[in-house]
């Protein structure tokens, strides 16, 4: 998606990609989708349209999200923005 679309009603304002190798054939990533909104409108604007997203300190497992690895999935703080923040174990 390109920054400074809306996605769901929230303005999205940057893209982050993370990779880490740690060693031979083990490696995880995290990508955030980072909006304009705060951590709460995201939360209500998310929840409505998708599902009940976990506080900053939990994270939803999901096992569907990339086969065969599966992933995690949280909303979180960053000053007044907020971040859908989704990685995989791998």
């Amino acid at each position: 998606m390109p920054v400074g679309v809306k996605w769901h009603g929230l303005k999205l304002v940057a893209v982050e990609t993370r990779l880490m190798h740690v060693s031979e054939g083990d490696a995880w990533s995290v990508d955030r989708l980072v909006f304009a909104e705060t951590e709460r409108e995201a939360r209500r604007r998310l929840t409505n349209v998708m599902y009940t997203i976990p506080l900053a300190g939990d994270q939803k497992i999901s096992k569907e999200l990339l086969p065969p690895y599966g992933g995690r999935q949280r909303l979180i703080s960053i000053g007044k923005h907020s971040a859908l923040e989704c990685s995989t174990d791998g």
